[in-house]
């Protein structure tokens, strides 16, 4: 039986080049995302003081529920009722 076998097939200095690499990689977008500025100033004369419910219409409401379920009614038949039963 050889020993070849049991040896890695990847160096490993290159293993610990690829490992350094992805670690700064990772630490480098955390420290950019954490560097990014957060918008929490706003305006006291545009900024609305609270947020308002807009009245949508009984048809368009009844619309989209009836479209969503259809769509849902086509991809339940599509996966489910479409393709030929195995025998």
């Amino acid at each position: 039986m050889s020993h070849d076998r049991l040896k890695p097939s990847v160096p490993l200095e290159r293993k610990l080049a690829s490992s350094l690499i992805g670690l700064l990689l990772l630490l480098g977008g955390a420290v950019q995302v954490s560097a990014a500025p957060s918008h929490t100033k706003t305006n006291d004369l545009t900024a609305p003081k609270t947020l308002q419910p807009m009245p949508q219409p009984l048809a368009l409401k009844l619309a989209v529920t009836l479209g969503g379920m259809a769509l849902i009614g086509a991809e339940l038949w599509w996966f489910l009722l479409s393709k030929p039963q195995a025998k």
